[in-house]
């Protein structure tokens, strides 16, 4: 009975330790707990893309204080892309300090007032353990470049926060933008360039997947634009042979009011994607959110997604007209 109590006033002891050591490393600014942690995010490739190899160069980071003694990462560090991952060394505490300064890169892409929208969550961070801005280069294996497509994404914007029993990564990027309303998947469209200068679009997505992994899911190389309309053979004959009543298709899903007495549907057009596919699109007034709405789906199928413009106070587009590559919007407002 002696030896047991003994062993469970241990216990206790050791469990009051543990929580004054917990309490202690996770004071803002004021840690005196720390050890350095191996933190792998991995990057990987959707279906049909394949990520050949990677380097990630940071130019500016932010760490909570007291989290990296030695000074192991600084401006010039260059890592290297190794079984999928990016290994940084550094402590683990959460602080506001690195989320205000991690917040202050990926905020605001067209509206000063509009937070988090260059990150794959659209929305801005409470608290993060360490956050780098950096040159993200990856050779990427696609149908069009089996060899390998070399694109630098430049000033990419990665981070690590925390919740109760994991840590979580943030991805975003300076001249990233967040684009489908809130209904829309966790991916931001990323825009780098070849060795050759080409541009490149490319879609990340964290959020939805493993909290350390960042995924490549879709990359396209920008050729020359066309900016020219098609022309309609038989223009008399085309427009006899339009339907006089057409289908009713109600919007749902999407966040604003879409109730036809107060906004409305302004424009419609077709468009054919990089790899042939069909798109309707509409421009839609959204007079309770502080954006306009285009909305676009494949014309012959129901999946349907909202893309914000960002653009402060102009919610009231006019009708749209594909051009060529270009698709020109108006709008119906004075000042926009």
């Amino acid at each position: 009975m002696f030896e047991m109590k003994k062993i469970l006033k241990r216990l206790f002891c050791l469990a009051i330790a543990v929580v004054m050591l917990m309490s202690t490393a996770g004071a803002e600014g004021t840690s005196t707990y720390m050890a350095y942690r191996s933190n792998a995010v991995t990057i990987s490739a959707a279906d049909g893309l394949g990520i050949v190899s990677g380097t990630f160069v940071i130019k500016d980071l932010s760490i909570t204080n007291g989290q990296d003694p030695d000074g192991r990462n600084y401006v010039g560090q260059v890592h290297t892309l190794e079984n999928g991952e990016f290994t940084f060394s550094v402590g683990r505490s959460a602080s506001e300090s690195v989320a205000s300064w991690f917040n202050s890169k990926i905020s605001g892409y067209n509206d000063p007032s509009v937070n988090g929208d260059r990150t794959t969550f659209d929305q801005t961070a409470d608290d993060l353990n360490f956050a780098f801005v950096g040159d993200l280069n990856l050779v990427v294996d696609t149908a069009d470049d089996p060899q390998g497509l070399s694109v630098t994404f430049p000033d990419v914007v990665i981070a690590q926060g925390s919740t109760l029993f994991r840590n979580n990564w943030w991805f975003g990027q300076h001249s990233g933008q967040h684009t489908r309303d809130s209904d829309g998947p966790d991916t931001v469209l990323a825009i780098g360039s070849t060795t050759e200068g080409r541009t490149v679009y490319a879609s990340f997505l964290r959020g939805g997947n493993e909290v350390n992994e960042i995924s490549l899911e879709a990359i396209h190389v920008v050729e020359a634009a066309a900016d020219s309309a098609n022309k309609v053979v038989d223009v008399k004959n085309k427009f006899a042979a339009l339907p006089i009543d057409g289908v009713q298709s109600n919007l749902e899903g999407f966040p604003g009011s879409y109730d036809p007495t107060v906004n409305h549907i302004q424009g419609y057009a077709q468009y054919d994607s990089c790899d042939h596919t069909r798109y309707s699109i509409l421009t839609h007034s959204v007079g309770t959110a502080p954006y306009a709405h285009i909305v676009a789906g494949p014309k012959t199928g129901s999946d349907k997604w909202g893309f914000k413009t960002y653009l402060q106070n102009w919610k009231h587009p006019g009708g749209v007209q594909v051009m060529g590559d270009y698709l020109l919007v108006p709008s119906e407002q004075d000042a926009s």
